[in-house]
């Protein structure tokens, strides 16, 4: 799930990035703050994958972690969300 999260979150960018090329968006605060939290998505999301891999391999189950993989897991969610809330605010 945190790979889709990621994912998502770097296609949307590639998105704003051609908006811009297109002329439909202009580069300022309304672009820059949704970007830092698309940002912060893939961020989360690489943490969480890394912490997984990183736990499994030191033995711990998946039940000794799950705590703060839901916590980093939401956070992306959350970064997405807010961006994308964001982004849609500033073609209004």
């Amino acid at each position: 799930m945190l790979k889709q999260y990621a994912w998502l979150s770097s296609a949307i960018i590639g998105a704003v990035v051609i908006l811009i090329q297109l002329k439909v968006l202009t580069l300022g605060s309304k672009v820059y703050i949704p970007l830092g939290c698309f940002c912060f998505s893939i961020l989360n999301s690489l943490i969480a994958q890394d912490y997984i891999v990183e736990s499994l391999t030191k033995g711990k189950t998946i039940y000794d972690i799950s705590k703060k993989v839901y916590i980093l897991r939401n956070f992306s969610i959350f970064g997405l969300g807010v961006g994308v809330g964001l982004l849609a605010y500033s073609f209004i």
